[in-house]
């Protein structure tokens, strides 16, 4: 019996789930309830509304945005998206923007395959376009965020730097995200033949500050595939441990005795020197960790490239694997306090 022999099935209807979706392409997802019921808001995008998933926000935007500060930097950040595709056009001609515009037309079966949420309520001509400001958006960004500007550019973004960090957390959530592919297929000639000295790559890296910290023949899917390549990457595994590990069955740490019964029981805890590492080492009764720094954006990039896991990685999850063990450790108030007196941290 194939899918559309199904009772119940119909052809006709649109947006059915999950018949619409190339799970081949498919990678860029919609949080699970369950996951985002627990902080909504480390999901939600702050200011900039990137891809199809966030679509129908960004039409409520400007009605929104006289009611709700959220919907007005939405809203503000829509019509900069406006701003820089003009800005492209009138520095690199406006047949740059058409090539840009022709290479998504062409691409776009294989865009909207990529989301796990059938995109089929967006016409051709408005998805397009909203590939189009998002991606070239994302491109000038790119290009200005190296440079130091002592003097106001005109551009809010870069004058207050304070929207650049929340800009950058945005561009990490799940649900805000572009196939890399296709940024890729539209700036990496685009830098050949107008910058030259570098790649579109190269400034996503330095960019978000892990240049060296990807190897050249790794790919990625979007920036949290990314941000996950690089944690993932420190636990040095070659591309056949990675993929045997998904033949292995995993065992429960459920069982694992937290951080002050280990210590107790005569387990010392030393902190490792790399750092944004996964890796976890038990030797001689010393368990070797990385410090694990808790910053302002920390638990919105983790959320998402844990949700990314649960839906794409789900026998590889190593980032949700380490998190799982943290937890173990830390599960009492007494044992968070106790890592200002450790060796290390639990």
């Amino acid at each position: 019996m194939t899918a559309t022999d199904r009772p119940g099935f119909c052809s006709e209807v649109k947006f059915l789930w999950p018949y619409s979706v190339n799970h081949n392409n498919c990678c860029i997802y919609r949080v699970p309830c369950g996951l985002r019921s627990v902080n909504p808001e480390a999901y939600t995008p702050q200011m900039l509304l990137i891809g199809p998933l966030h679509h129908y926000k960004k039409a409520q935007a400007v009605e929104l945005s006289k009611t709700d500060v959220r919907y007005m930097y939405y809203n503000k950040m829509e019509l900069h998206k406006k701003k820089y595709l003009e800005n492209i056009a009138l520095t690199y001609g406006k047949q740059t923007v058409e090539e840009f515009r022709s290479i998504i037309k062409r691409d776009e079966q294989f865009i909207r395959a990529c989301y796990a949420e059938p995109t089929d309520s967006i016409n051709s001509d408005d998805f397009v376009e909203m590939m189009l400001h998002d991606s070239v958006f994302i491109l000038v960004f790119f290009m200005h965020i190296g440079p130091r500007y002592i003097d106001k550019t005109g551009d809010f973004l870069f004058d207050e730097p304070c929207y650049q960090y929340t800009i950058f957390g945005d561009l990490i959530l799940l649900e805000n995200q572009l196939p890399y592919a296709l940024l890729e297929n539209l700036f990496e000639p685009f830098y050949a033949k107008f910058e030259g000295n570098i790649t579109f790559r190269g400034i996503i890296l330095q960019g978000f500050g892990i240049q060296g910290k990807v190897t050249r023949e790794k790919r990625f899917l979007h920036f949290t595939d990314l941000r996950r390549l690089v944690l993932v990457q420190t636990l040095g595994l070659t591309e056949e441990e990675q993929i045997n590990a998904k033949l292995v069955r995993k065992e429960s740490i459920a069982r694992l005795r937290n951080a002050e019964m280990l210590n107790s029981a005569g387990v010392e805890f030393e902190c490792s020197e790399e750092e944004a590492s996964l890796l976890i080492k038990f030797e001689r009764g010393i368990l070797t960790m990385p410090c694990f720094k808790a910053e302002d954006a920390t638990e919105r990039v983790f959320r998402s490239i844990m949700a990314l896991e649960q839906c794409h990685y789900h026998y590889t999850a190593f980032v949700c694997n380490y998190i799982d063990f943290l937890d173990c450790l830390i599960d009492t108030e007494s044992t968070t306090r106790k890592r200002s007196y450790s060796r290390g941290p639990y």
